[in-house]
């Protein structure tokens, strides 16, 4: 009798376990299914939020890695480069050279380089 008692606690155990589970997809990862990435009242999903941060930070890394290449091309030619472009000699890919939010290339004015989504103007 006493293992009997044991097992359907443990079934009951488990199956508490898939249910908690369950809830914290549906509420982290599928957020609201109506209106797409935001919520009823307009704010945004957690899963949008994580996405948006991550290509913020995916953002970041390209300039980061752009502004590194910039000072080996300078080191190496003596020069600033003409383009971003002419940074391919230095490990630059062409799909670094845009931001991942807004698809948009990165501008390159007197030897700097910005971010063109504002909200990124400080990177």
């Amino acid at each position: 009798m006493r293992t009997s008692q044991l097992r359907g606690q443990s079934i009951v155990g488990v199956l508490v376990v898939l249910v908690i589970i369950m809830a914290l997809y549906l509420f982290f990862l599928r957020g609201n299914t109506g209106s797409g990435p935001v919520g009823p009242h307009g704010e945004q999903t957690i899963a949008k939020a994580a996405m948006n941060k991550a290509s913020g930070v995916e953002c970041m890394s390209n300039l980061r890695s752009i502004r590194q290449a910039m000072t080996m091309y300078e080191q190496t030619n003596e020069k600033k480069p003409a383009a971003l472009t002419d940074l391919s000699q230095s490990g630059i890919a062409s799909g670094m050279l845009s931001c991942p939010i807004v698809k948009q290339p990165y501008r390159y004015v007197n030897g700097a380089v910005q971010c063109p989504d504002p909200v990124h103007a400080r990177y």
